[in-house]
């Protein structure tokens, strides 16, 4: 998860720090994705791994964290960052 703070932090950068809002909207983009307490993580078209298969291992967070960002990046990077309201 650090990591795909990290990369809503750095899509936001060049405006404002991000705001509470702004991490919900950007996470929003892959809630379809994740599979926390059921279901199935689609890491791509032939490799499939029931939610409770990834483990606490290097190379499962390695590939849990490349396919978020991954994923995020080209769900969000061709939208404009959310509008922060005014007070």
């Amino acid at each position: 998860m650090g990591f795909l703070m990290d990369a809503i932090t750095d899509r936001y950068a060049h405006l404002r720090v991000p705001t509470i809002e702004d991490y919900e909207y950007d996470l929003a983009e892959i809630a379809d994705l994740c599979s926390w307490t059921d279901g199935t993580w689609r890491f791509d078209q032939d490799h499939h791994r029931k939610w409770n298969d990834l483990q606490n291992t290097p190379r499962d967070i390695q590939l849990l964290t490349n396919y978020l960002v991954g994923e995020y990046r080209a769900r969000t990077y061709r939208r404009p960052v959310r509008k922060q309201r005014r007070a």
